[in-house]
């Protein structure tokens, strides 16, 4: 699940690789003399960082309910661990008698 949805992030970075590259920083440093590894690990880097960030806070959510379906459905994280889909599952039995434990993890 950590790789899941890699290929957006690959996507998305090499964008905006290829924008700052045009962008007059980069040129300029260009210019200089500056190494290739030096203008990407120090300007281009920390340009796109937000971004990249941005975009990993937006699709976190998306692996939290990834991982909740496959732990509710018992192909998850095993019953030593525990797990919101474990909550959910284990409650379902109790639904009538005590419904908190399915509704507080849900």
């Amino acid at each position: 699940m950590g790789l899941d949805g890699w290929e957006r992030y690959a996507r998305l970075a090499r964008g905006l690789i290829l924008s700052a590259e045009e962008s007059g920083y980069v040129q300029s440093m260009q210019m200089i003399g500056a190494s290739s590894p030096r203008i990407y690990i120090g300007q281009i880097l920390p340009n796109i960082a937000g971004a990249l960030v941005v975009h990993l806070t937006l699709n976190f959510p998306r692996t939290i309910i990834l991982e909740t379906a496959l732990s509710f459905l018992g192909l998850g994280v095993q019953p030593p661990l525990t797990s919101l889909g474990q909550m959910l599952g284990q409650g379902r039995t109790y639904l009538l008698n005590a419904w908190w434990m399915s509704v507080m993890p849900g």
